[in-house]
């Protein structure tokens, strides 16, 4: 359990938000399988499997957000220095 945990931290948030919209489109397709054929058994299995897929999708993407919290904030990237003006040299006005 220990190794699964430390292959799912290692990889990228970025993938993990990409299995969590695959599997939850799954899981939509085939909850709506149910609609094309209105069965009772094709109902129950579409709605069973399709929450299941679904569920394993949100828990996709709440892992991706503990990992991206739990990692701190992102360094912002840092820009050039800017050369202000130097105020002495403008020439003053009377008045």
């Amino acid at each position: 359990m220990k190794a699964i945990w430390e292959r799912i931290v290692k990889g990228s948030v970025r993938e993990l938000i990409r299995a969590a919209c695959m599997l939850s489109l799954a899981g939509l397709a085939i909850m709506s399988f149910s609609i094309f054929s209105p069965r009772p058994l094709a109902v129950i299995l579409a709605m069973s499997v399709g929450q299941v897929i679904g569920g394993a999708g949100f828990a996709c993407y709440l892992v991706a957000v503990v990992i991206d919290a739990a990692s701190g904030p992102r360094p912002t990237p840092t820009a050039a220095p800017v050369a202000l003006a130097d105020d002495d040299s403008k020439p003053m006005r009377d008045g």
